[in-house]
């Protein structure tokens, strides 16, 4: 049977980190900020739909300001980003076998590594978008360092990861009854539901940063005007 993939992109967040203000709405390059994170999956070859999912203070003024760009819709998502994710996957007609997931706080994700996870789902029933750290790399224990690991073997994870729907939808199942240590990503979450999952690798991008804070926006703004 082929692959129906579905996109979500997640912006359901409270932007605590941000001021309060909901970044996705914010200008970035003359347009928003989830603007930028939505055409970066539409037209992709491999995506057949585009879903947006957003808090119910914002489910409206989303839908308006999505009017013209091609999505399927605008879908409630929940007060953390794992409900957010799980509403997403429920709100998705049964047809579809395969999920992308994409923080819109990451708006310059670049399309070909959005191609690069949905060819690797060819292959892989979970894929992680990664990048080396620019820094070296303490783990800490309290103020004692525990251990100082070889910059080489470190990964820092991105979105989009994408996915198998069934197997997502199981290990959040799987993860239930563990809401204090929900993991904050997808692929965390399917590892920590089946440690001996395969994962494809993709390399992502180091202007797929994500905005955190408003510095974040900043850099971000500098990047799009240079082009």
């Amino acid at each position: 049977m082929a692959m129906r993939v579905a996109a979500l992109v997640l912006a359901a967040g409270s932007s605590q980190r941000f001021g309060g203000r909901p970044k996705q709405f914010e200008e970035l390059g003359g347009t928003t900020v989830l603007q930028r994170a939505v055409r970066a999956f539409v037209g992709v070859d491999g995506i057949d739909d585009v879903w947006v999912v957003t808090s119910e203070e914002h489910q409206a003024q989303t839908a308006d300001l999505l009017v013209d760009e091609d999505v399927a819709g605008v879908i409630r998502g929940g007060d953390s980003r794992a409900e957010s994710t799980q509403l997403g996957l429920a709100a998705l007609e049964s047809d579809v076998s395969h999920v992308i997931i994409h923080d819109a706080a990451r708006p310059l994700v670049p399309r070909d590594v959005v191609a690069e996870c949905v060819r690797a789902l060819g292959d892989a029933d979970v894929v992680a978008t990664v990048i080396e750290p620019a820094d070296s790399v303490v783990i800490l224990d309290g103020d004692t360092v525990v251990d100082t690991p070889d910059r080489s073997s470190v990964r820092l994870h991105q979105t989009p990861q994408a996915f198998r729907r069934s197997l997502l939808d199981e290990a959040w199942e799987r993860l239930a009854g563990e809401p204090r240590d929900a993991p904050t990503d997808d692929v965390t979450a399917v590892l920590k539901a089946f440690p001996d999952q395969r994962v494809a690798w993709v390399a992502g991008h180091r202007r797929s940063a994500k905005i955190t804070q408003p510095d974040d926006l900043v850099m971000l703004r500098a990047w799009v005007d240079s082009e």
